[in-house]
């Protein structure tokens, strides 16, 4: 919920967990940028040892 209020997208199928049960994941969706910031946030040490 914290990623949307930051990205500014409230799309139900990443806020609405009742929603959700009648999709076909049946459950919530992660942001696709929350994904992609927590894949470069665990390569940080990779480029800068130091981070």
């Amino acid at each position: 919920v914290v990623h949307a209020g930051h990205s500014g997208d409230f799309f139900p199928h990443h806020l609405d967990a009742e929603f959700c049960k009648t999709l076909p994941f049946g459950q919530r969706i992660a942001h696709g940028t929350m994904v992609f910031t927590i894949g470069v946030g665990l390569t940080a040490t990779v480029i800068n040892p130091v981070a």
